[in-house]
């Protein structure tokens, strides 16, 4: 009974007929006895007496034949024409009622056909617990936010939370004494794991960390430029060859002798960071311009290392810095830094997940450890958010902007921030998600003792992210691939996670955008009719 949950349109419904002093009865397509109903619906608010319940399994007849609906009306005695019938299903709540005369009206919800039916393995209590709280929130009025809330709650609520004990069990066993969650990413994963373990003695002491690569990276010029060359030519698609000096803090106008050495046009001239990475290198290592890089990476650096010994993150003890992950970077340039001292803390980096490609830069004594996965694992979950990691990425961020570098201010260092890129409208759906995904860890967090768990095993928190990553709704294709993902790097550039352009008139144009987007199931899935050119297109191409 623990797992009932009332539909709360339904309870409503329920109660205003109570009030009006109308007789309400209940009948059921069920295996279950009538006892148990009575008890069920005692535990979620709306009592019935056994009398006023009708169930197939004790009468023998169904409602979809309607014989369940004539013992009703002849054990009642009441006309049909005076009864009102209201369920949820189109033949026996719906059509069969309305041949007898009742007027029938269909309750409808939004389905949750998509999320797997618990089976027998060991995980099957655990699963059914999972299930209940998103089915719960799918079927009546308690998504505030609609579809954003409701893909927080059911999608990201369980990875967060089964990331969050996680934490919990690791910072345990590693015998953390500070914990950092970095962000824009890190603070839906804090949020969580404060809606889970309030401040406590047997937890560490948390708090949020302002990171970001291009805050993190530059600064380690001097030291690692094999390490943080290559990450400054990352960008969201083309973009103009002087922007990759002028994030750096470096005026791309007063070089433009050396983009002509480089066989640039001029600092205006559209590039793609990730196909022109020789260049780049090329214009990053002439002399005018290498030296302007490490006196601006310098200057970083020193406000850089001034924040985190404010924040307490290069202090003596264990640390820990939580990410989302992928390959490490942010974590790398920290270690770099308090290797450089000599002694301060041993720090650990905890991620959600990381991929194969986390040991091709190898830093010394860098500690890593992943909820999904881990550094080389290769396993389906993984290659599954390795083909999109940009939707996690967006998902996960906060509503500030992108962080630039540190600055001195007073007796102190503060951030530096760039203007979040994404529209009100994203910013307000991700708030959404957010609230679905915190509502779940209180959900859980409420559930007795005895039946949630201290862990949740990585693909079942996650199965309902790798159904939303290969075979999302059609509603889940249109909205969420609308959201734009920002490079994070110190410019405005932004990628749609699915979207077809306006333009896209021609088979030609269609196909084009999908071979640019990254989240190709949610271009693949769209009910539009460029969605349906494509999928054509994918059939005329298999073998």
């Amino acid at each position: 009974m623990l797992l009932c949950r009332p539909n709360p349109r339904l309870r409503d419904l329920f109660h205003r007929a109570v009030g009006t002093g109308k007789p309400v009865v209940a009948l059921s397509d069920t295996y279950h006895r009538r006892s148990l109903l009575v008890r069920l619906l005692e535990a979620v608010g709306t009592p019935l007496p056994a009398d006023a319940i009708f169930a197939s399994s004790e009468w023998r007849v169904n409602k979809q034949s309607g014989h369940l609906f004539d013992a009703a009306f002849n054990t009642l005695q009441v006309a049909p024409a005076e009864v009102l019938h209201v369920g949820d299903h189109p033949v026996s709540d719906f059509r069969t009622p309305r041949t007898r005369g009742v007027k029938a009206v269909l309750h409808g919800h939004h389905g949750t056909g998509h999320l797997r039916t618990a089976g027998a393995a060991p995980d099957a209590p655990l699963r059914s617990l999972l299930r209940a709280h998103a089915s719960y929130a799918a079927r009546g009025t308690l998504a505030p936010g609609g579809f954003w809330w409701q893909l927080g709650h059911t999608t990201f609520g369980p990875l967060m939370v089964g990331f969050a004990l996680w934490l919990r069990q690791r910072f345990r066993a590693d015998r953390i004494d500070r914990a950092y969650f970095l962000l824009r990413d890190g603070e839906i994963f804090h949020r969580v794991f404060e809606a889970l373990f309030p401040p406590a003695a047997d937890v560490p002491a948390c708090s949020r960390l302002a990171a970001s690569r291009r805050a993190y990276v530059f600064p380690v010029l001097d030291g690692a430029p094999d390490f943080v060359l290559p990450n400054l030519t990352v960008c969201a698609g083309p973009r103009p060859v002087g922007e990759f000096l002028d994030r750096l803090g470096v005026p791309a106008a007063a070089y433009g002798d050396d983009f002509h050495a480089c066989g640039f046009r001029d600092p205006a001239e559209r590039i793609d960071g990730r196909r022109e990475g020789p260049r780049l290198l090329a214009l990053f290592d002439r002399p005018r311009v290498r030296q302007a890089l490490l006196e601006t990476s310098r200057r970083e650096r020193e406000c850089l290392v001034g924040y985190l010994r404010q924040q307490g993150v290069l202090s003596a003890g264990r640390v820990a810095l939580i990410d989302l992950g992928w390959h490490g970077t942010i974590h790398k340039a920290a270690q770099l830094l308090a290797t450089a001292f000599g002694t301060g803390p041993q720090i650990t980096g905890y991620y959600l997940a990381t991929f194969p490609k986390f040991r091709n830069v190898a830093v010394p004594h860098l500690r890593a450890r992943a909820y999904l996965g881990g550094p080389g694992d290769t396993d389906p979950l993984v290659r599954a958010i390795a083909t999109a990691p940009q939707l996690l990425e967006i998902v996960c961020s906060s509503a500030a902007g992108s962080l630039l570098h540190f600055a001195r201010s007073g007796h102190g260092f503060d951030p530096v921030l760039r203007a979040n890129p994404a529209g009100a409208d994203q910013l307000h759906a991700l708030g959404e998600v957010h609230a679905g995904t915190v509502a779940f860890a209180r959900e859980y967090r409420d559930t007795p003792a005895a039946l949630r768990a201290d862990a949740i095993p990585p693909a079942l928190a996650a199965e309902d992210l790798l159904r939303l990553l290969t075979n999302p709704t059609k509603d889940e294709a249109t909205r969420v691939g609308g959201l734009a993902h920002g490079d994070d790097f110190g410019t405005d550039a932004v990628r749609y996670a699915a979207r077809f352009r306006p333009t896209s008139d021609t088979p030609e144009a269609v196909w084009e955008d999908y071979l640019h987007a990254f989240w190709k199931p949610g271009l693949l899935n769209q009910p539009s009719p460029q969605g349906a050119v494509l999928r054509t297109l994918l059939w005329l191409t298999q073998d």
